[in-house]
């Protein structure tokens, strides 16, 4: 996941920041966008501490 969404983070020109502001940031706002933030945030998706034993 961190692969994936890090150039549209770290981008500054083409089309990828444009996504970001006029699209990422409204849609972030809405249910489920809101449930899954929070669950990568806090480590809930896919399990990452799994393979830790944590």
């Amino acid at each position: 996941m961190s692969a994936l969404f890090t150039p549209v983070y770290q981008s500054d020109g083409g089309a990828l920041p444009l996504i970001r502001d006029t699209l990422v940031g409204p849609l972030s706002k809405l249910w489920p966008a809101t449930w899954l933030q929070a669950a990568m945030v806090s480590g809930l998706v896919g399990a990452p501490l799994t393979r830790l034993g944590l």
